[in-house]
């Protein structure tokens, strides 16, 4: 017996969303598969770039400085690729000098996103590969400092499943089922505050409200009282993650929360 086609795009939308959308963070091939190939060619042309005899490996005229002059097909896909990024997933070209072009509207609901901004084809020879980006703090000022640098793949990856045509379309439907919303609601992050100013007795009011260790005022502005925020799924990103949530001599604190913090 086979679901139907509703019930079938709901649980894939389920099973493919992050943690904090209420999901299994389990990403459809396809979409990972695009950015790893963006993203591995991207860095074979600086690889190219840097050989000492690397135009033996091109032919015909062409040039890396030059996306027009390309006629290798992985070449030629990647350029298709770049274009597939800005128009599809709404990237937007990165220029060495001056600011960012402004960023087409995606009118996906309330959730603004913000674009990827992708290095132009012409200045993918000049780029350096990125490392373990968000190490720590020195890299990351250092890699700030060499302006345009090569993008992480997970980056790519985001992107792609922001505006993942699939996902779009399933986000538009409801829960086909009472609990499928139930459920949904549930699993989403939820922002709690650290000290709650509802009544004993009434609907809200937290046990643990007088053993908060906050010095926040009961009466201060909403903008300023401290929150807490929670992802019923996120304890699954740690199965995944190879040294764990651990405080062990190899554990990186901020990587560990990169890693953490689903794709999205």
């Amino acid at each position: 017996m086979q679901a139907p086609q509703l019930v079938q795009k709901w649980c894939k939308l389920k099973v493919q969303s992050p943690h904090h959308h209420g999901g299994y963070s389990i990403t459809p091939t396809a979409a990972p598969g695009l950015a790893a190939f963006y993203s591995a060619t991207s860095k074979f042309v600086a690889f190219l770039t840097n050989l000492p005899h690397g135009s033996v490996w091109l032919h015909d005229g062409q040039v890396l400085a030059d996306h027009g002059t390309w006629s290798n097909p992985q070449l030629q896909a990647l350029v298709q690729t770049h274009a597939r990024l800005i128009q599809e997933y709404k990237c937007v070209e990165l220029q060495p000098q001056g600011p960012a072009p402004a960023a087409p509207a995606v009118d996906q609901g309330p959730q603004v996103h913000s674009p990827l901004l992708i290095p132009p084809l012409n200045q993918l020879a000049q780029l350096h590969a990125a490392g373990a980006h968000g190490e720590n703090a020195e890299n990351a000022q250092e890699e700030a400092a060499q302006g345009l640098q090569m993008l992480d793949q997970r980056k790519i990856t985001a992107a792609i499943m922001k505006l993942w045509a699939p996902h779009v379309e399933a986000r538009a439907l409801v829960p086909p089922h009472l609990r499928g919303q139930v459920m949904h609601q549930r699993q989403l992050s939820q922002t709690i505050p650290c000290i709650s100013r509802t009544v004993e007795g009434q609907l809200g009011h937290s046990l643990l409200q007088a053993s908060m260790p906050d010095d926040e005022e009961l009466e201060c502005a909403s903008s300023k009282r401290k929150c807490l925020s929670w992802t019923p799924l996120a304890f699954l990103n740690s199965l995944g993650h190879t040294t764990g949530f651990s405080t062990s001599k190899a554990f990186n604190k901020e990587k560990v929360t990169q890693d953490w913090i689903s794709w999205n």
